[in-house]
């Protein structure tokens, strides 16, 4: 919430500067650490406010596991029959490929419906071929939170450290 008469848009401004391996990554001053999650973070209102930024690094063999924007609706949707048996649509709005500091990421937006809230979400899946890695950001709320543009900047910020 916005204190001292800043608006809630200026209170996603700054941003800390997280490493995450070999990554660095603005997030929103807002989130913290979610207690006993590691590679979770949440808005200091949750959870009566629904967003989150989560992480996920996996060895990466070379072979990419999203391809298009149907291959990663039907991947997700997977995903959750398989966590929660609840058949859920993704809209993919957008699938974007494109570098940063010589690394190949796949970047999407996606909406979905899960056990009754509907949920905005940009994944970012970044592949590593010199470090051997894949990683997995994950930014999600429910839509119509306030905190998209602010997923969006930090998305923008990640760097990496060699």
């Amino acid at each position: 919430e916005a204190q001292d008469g800043e608006t809630d848009e200026q209170t996603t401004e700054a941003q800390i500067e997280e490493s995450i391996g070999n990554l660095i990554l603005g997030l929103p001053e807002d989130f913290v650490a979610y207690e006993g999650e590691e590679g979770m973070y949440v808005c200091r209102t949750y959870p009566r406010e629904i967003a989150c930024i989560s992480y996920m690094i996996s060895k990466y063999d070379g072979v990419k596991g999203v391809s298009d924007k149907e291959n990663y609706a039907e991947q997700l949707m997977k995903t959750f029959l398989d966590s929660y048996g609840e058949v859920v649509m993704v809209d993919v709005n957008d699938f974007w490929e494109y570098e940063v500091d010589g690394r190949e990421v796949v970047e999407i937006e996606a909406a979905y419906t899960l056990l009754g809230t509907t949920y905005e979400q940009l994944q970012l899946i970044i592949y590593d071929e010199e470090g051997k890695q894949q990683y997995n950001i994950t930014y999600m709320q429910e839509t119509g939170n306030k905190w998209m543009n602010a997923f969006r900047r930090s998305a923008e910020s990640i760097s990496f450290s060699n």
